[in-house]
């Protein structure tokens, strides 16, 4: 990959930090530029650094659209993109990796994640070169966040470039880079590539597990007092010690290994205090509010962005009353009612508007917003939720312990306020549950399109939108070629 070499730490790396606000922390103004040195001479360099890693996350072509609601969710075929073949949005839905705009956008995933990745080894190195700067306490939180997220930008990297894992594990797939030097890094098989990134996630683990706050205090989801520090706090903004499990577990669930998974997960739901940490969402903020309701279920949430242009997600691509419906991105006919079975479930009530035989997107609907007195939901663009880790138990458990899937199954049903399945529920009836749960509970966040990979071919028609569509989902199609650009450096 061709990069250039990071004598300056850029602007984009910046972050300026507040006490004053959640929104002032996680905002970020661009600054002179810093030599290294200069920049990880102090702890606030440090953390600056920290908040700009995690604020390019939010670009438009990484996880502020194109890697959540955008091009990942479009290729879940669930939208009626029309069949206007101009449009970028039709293009990613029918896997048409050679049009232009397509090609583009994912040239820009790769560039955009491998900068990010470069960045977050700069912090590393710093880590490590100028001990002392921070209090053990920081140093390992910063380090275990930072090598977890490292692994985050590596795995989405390797669900989308590499192969279907359960069918080939030993095709190329892509680079993995641990170096804060540029130089061309090697494509590995896909198998090496996921031995890397449990390696990263056990260290990263072994560090949040001594020094994470949200294991003793909670997400401390509010600013520090007058003479606090902002520094440690805001954990659902951060690779925290359980979205960092969390994400071991879809690794190794995505490499098929279930016994790993498990226990990874059970890291998560078997705490007798993971519902006082990450509350299932309270329907009163959602059903019984009507002035801003809590549509993303952000106490659940384990890791998401900041994202202070979220509503315009809905504004640009959902709002059915100043989009035209050539440009709407709506549900195919009927698709909705096959996949929500109670129409009481708090995800149907909230997150869509139904009127006649059309249904709206509203997750990322504009709400009234209190800047004075912000709430923590206001602008969450979810990544990670507390939900995941029951389905990944569940999925685990539903061949050898069909009731303990179950359990944990209907854990979160009952919590959607949606029908529970009975405890003689059978393997296939356990999986069919699922991949239901994935599309009610992950739709606007780019999940549901790694299900499909993962499973494949075992997904119905039905489900990913082939019953209704020309779109053939194929092992070929799940995977996203190398940028122009990379096949020409290699």
């Amino acid at each position: 990959m061709k990069m250039r070499n990071l004598i300056y730490i850029s602007a984009a790396l910046l972050a300026t930090l507040s006490i004053s606000s959640c929104s002032d922390w996680l905002d970020y103004t661009p600054k002179d530029k810093f030599t290294a040195d200069q920049q990880f001479a102090t702890s606030s360099g440090f953390f600056d650094a920290v908040n700009g890693a995690y604020n390019n996350m939010m670009a438009t072509s990484l996880y502020g659209y194109q890697l959540t609601a955008g091009a990942v969710d479009l290729m879940s075929s669930r939208y009626n993109t029309g069949g206007n073949s101009a449009r970028i949005e039709y293009n990613f839905s029918h896997f048409k990796y050679t049009d232009q705009s397509v090609a583009n956008a994912i040239g820009n995933v790769w560039s955009g994640m491998y900068s990010n990745i470069l960045n977050i080894n700069v912090i590393l190195k710093y880590l490590d070169a100028q001990k002392g700067v921070l209090t053990t306490e920081e140093a390992n939180v910063i380090k275990g966040e930072m090598l977890a997220l490292r692994a985050f930008h590596h795995f989405d990297l390797l669900r989308l470039f590499g192969p279907v894992y359960s069918k080939t594990p030993e095709d190329p797939s892509i680079a993995f880079n641990n170096s804060a030097d540029a130089q061309i890094y090697p494509i590995l098989p896909a198998n090496e590539v996921v031995a890397k990134l449990i390696a990263d996630l056990n260290v990263a683990e072994g560090l949040l597990s001594a020094s994470d706050p949200v294991l003793k205090e909670g997400v401390l989801a509010s600013a520090a007092d007058a003479n606090g520090s902002n520094s440690l706090r805001y954990r659902q903004f951060r690779m925290n010690y359980f979205a960092t499990v969390l994400l071991k577990a879809r690794v190794y669930q995505w490499a098929g290994d279930n016994e790993n998974a498990l226990a990874e997960a059970r890291k998560i739901i078997g705490r007798e205090d993971i519902h006082t940490i990450f509350p299932f969402v309270d329907s009163d903020k959602l059903i019984g509010n009507t002035t801003d309701p809590d549509r993303s279920f952000s106490s659940e949430v384990l890791f998401g962005m900041y994202n202070p242009n979220l509503y315009t997600l809905h504004e640009k691509y959902y709002d059915m009353a100043n989009l035209s419906k050539a440009t709407v991105l709506r549900p195919r006919t009927t698709y909705l009612t096959g996949i929500f079975t109670s129409i009481g479930d708090y995800r149907l009530l909230s997150q869509w508007m139904t009127t006649e035989d059309e249904s709206e997107f509203v997750k990322f609907k504009k709400i009234t917003v209190s800047e004075s007195n912000p709430k923590i939901h206001y602008y969450m663009q979810p990544l990670m939720r507390l939900s995941e880790a029951y389905y990944i138990a569940a999925e685990a458990l539903k061949d050898t312990e069909p009731v303990a899937a179950v359990e944990c199954l209907n854990t979160v049903l009952a919590a959607r306020a949606a029908a529970t399945l009975p405890e003689t529920a059978t393997a296939d009836e356990i999986q069919t549950e699922l991949r239901l749960e994935y599309i009610r509970e992950f739709w606007g966040e780019g999940q549901i399109f790694f299900l499909f990979k993962r499973l494949y071919p075992n997904i119905p028609k039905a489900l990913n939108g082939e019953a209704n569509s020309a779109v053939t989902l194929s092992a070929a199609t799940t995977v996203w070629p190398l940028p122009a650009s990379e096949q020409e450096n290699r």
